[in-house]
């Protein structure tokens, strides 16, 4: 197991279980090992975990687009069932528990200084590393006009998810699908 996914896992900083980040991990590397174009996209970060493992698979040059809110998650649409209407009250209410029990990553007063001092603390500080930390909703924000080698989408609800994949889908750099496939972490209303 590579060691940030150790890392990253012991601080708590990502949904994904332990085979889920190591699966992420080895999917970066096979994009730098068969040097596939494009850049590395992750749509919702919560505390960077899942994001922090990408950026230390990768290569410094490779660029790696990080959309998210860094902030209270959006209320969902009528879209979504009543289970994501009721655990969106409960995060409203201030009443949801964060990963591992710990304090909801929503409710930090500044999320985004947050997730980039993570970045730094785990060897892959943003600026030194080509990663890009977008704030803003995806339908606001996430606008990719270059080949996608890989999207890590970790989006809440119904139209979060729909809006990357309508807009990232035209993107994706076709590979040997044998080798790489699409990983997208659809965790529905944490």
């Amino acid at each position: 197991m590579p060691p940030v996914v150790r890392a990253v896992q012991t601080r708590s900083l990502s949904y994904l279980s332990e085979d889920a980040l190591n699966d992420l991990f080895e999917q970066v590397r096979i994009v730098e090992s068969r040097k596939i174009k494009g850049i590395l996209v992750e749509a919702g970060c919560a505390l960077g975990g899942s994001a922090i493992v990408m950026a230390a698979a990768k290569s410094k040059t490779r660029p790696l687009y990080v959309y998210d809110v860094f902030g209270m998650i959006p209320k969902p649409s009528a879209r979504d069932g009543e289970d994501v209407q009721q655990r969106y009250q409960a995060i409203k209410g201030g009443q949801s528990p964060g990963i591992a029990g710990n304090r909801y990553y929503g409710y930090e007063e500044d999320l985004l200084t947050t997730v980039t001092e993570n970045f730094r603390r785990h060897g892959v500080p943003v600026e030194a590393n080509g990663v890009h930390l977008v704030k803003g909703l995806f339908e606001d924000t996430l606008r990719v006009e270059e080949p996608v080698a890989l999207a890590h989408l970790d989006g809440d609800w119904y139209e979060s998810v729909m809006t990357c994949l309508r807009r990232l889908e035209p993107h994706l750099v076709r590979a040997d699908h044998r080798r790489l496939r699409a990983m997208v972490g659809l965790q529905g209303g944490r």
